[in-house]
């Protein structure tokens, strides 16, 4: 969702749809997305690579990371992206940083 200037100020993902309006028992013919929505969420620059938002989901433990330039929203990369070859490039960087990181210790 986007506010003044068309920034990002917030997403409204099915997981909001579910756990704040259906199982809180909100109607869903008068809640408004905007009353829900998951404020301020992190965020990604479409320069980052896609091993990034990979990261940030599993941090944040969500499935979709939107991509902003200048505060505003210019895609969504969503964790269904990641069943392709980026999926095989994320897992090799992570087993290179984490074989770097048993050297180092």
């Amino acid at each position: 969702m986007v506010g003044e200037e068309d920034r990002l100020v917030g997403v409204f993902t099915e997981r909001d749809a579910l756990f704040r309006v259906l199982a809180e028992g909100r109607d869903t013919l008068t809640t408004r997305p905007a009353d829900v929505m998951t404020r301020n969420p992190a965020t990604l620059h479409p320069d980052r690579p896609f091993a990034e938002a990979l990261h940030i989901m599993y941090e944040g433990g969500f499935r979709h990371v939107p991509v902003v330039e200048d505060g505003r929203p210019v895609g969504m990369v969503s964790a269904r992206d990641a069943l392709g070859p980026e999926l095989e490039d994320f897992v090799y960087e992570l087993l290179r940083h984490e074989r770097s990181q048993d050297i180092l210790a």
